[in-house]
């Protein structure tokens, strides 16, 4: 059972590294030039934070039965011939998220208490 939990728990963690990873530096300005794109504020406010965090993680924006989902495709694991597709809307990937440090903090606790 201990190593059930440490593989889930190290699964979840390499999951939830692309969370943790600093955000891209923003390339330098270039002085007396304008931008050649200029968003709007009612584009900008189309994407939330989650959902752009969640299209920075690989995760692209569908509609499905009138619902905004977000997909990705993933290697199964235990295959490398294999692919799986893993959806769900915003709050349901945070939640899964969340879900797995909890379970990965849980493991590494009791690992190192139980030493």
């Amino acid at each position: 059972m201990r190593l059930f939990l440490v593989g889930v728990a190290l699964l979840s963690l390499g999951a939830a590294t692309a969370d943790l990873a600093d955000p891209p530096a923003a390339p330098p300005a270039s002085v007396g030039r304008t931008p050649s794109v200029v968003v709007t504020a009612p584009e900008a406010a189309k994407v939330s934070l989650d959902e752009q965090t969640l299209i920075n993680q690989g995760y692209k924006p569908e509609m499905r039965s009138g619902q905004k989902v977000f997909c990705r495709s993933e290697v199964k694991t235990g295959t490398r011939l294999m692919h799986g597709e893993t959806c769900g809307t915003a709050d349901q990937i945070k939640a899964r998220t969340r879900t797995g440090r909890e379970m990965t903090e849980t493991a590494q606790r009791t690992y190192l208490n139980g030493r």
